[in-house]
């Protein structure tokens, strides 16, 4: 448990150098990376308050984060994969907020544009994915799997 708090520390001292202005891939390398230091830091909490029933879960959020983030490092094109993921998800959850009745109109117009802009944007990341080689995305994620 000392180890995984002194990495904590060490990633909290290399966070607080990340420049302001950066890229857009850069921007989404750091975010992982941050993700990656919350969870470490969920997990370091349940250990430490005997919580154990709770951690495979946010392990499997750790793995799944943490293989996002080497596909990412390893090319700046899985941030496109990333992207229409998002942006599907968001679609997602449009669609449960105009499912409900007590949604005044002007909301749900205005959700609705959202949708529209999120499903220009998804076949954006698509045409540009198919520009691109998507069996070496597929393969990146898979051989990282293994």
């Amino acid at each position: 448990m000392e180890k995984l708090s002194k990495i904590l520390k060490l990633i909290e001292s290399l966070i607080e150098r990340i420049p302001t202005k950066d890229s857009k891939e850069n921007i989404v390398l750091y975010s992982y990376l941050l993700s990656l230091f919350d969870i470490s830091s969920d997990i370091l909490f349940l250990v430490k308050n005997n919580r154990f029933k709770n951690i495979p879960v946010i392990t499997r959020s750790f793995l799944e984060t943490y293989i996002d983030l080497l596909l990412l490092s390893k090319s700046n094109e899985y941030i496109y994969t990333l992207m229409k993921k998002a942006d599907e998800e968001e679609i997602n959850k449009i669609n449960g907020f105009l499912e409900f009745n007590e949604i005044e109109e002007n909301e749900k117009i205005n959700l609705t544009k959202q949708k529209e802009k999120l499903k220009v944007e998804i076949k954006e990341c698509i045409n540009y994915c198919n520009t691109l080689n998507p069996q070496k995305i597929k393969l990146q994620y898979f051989s990282s799997l293994s």
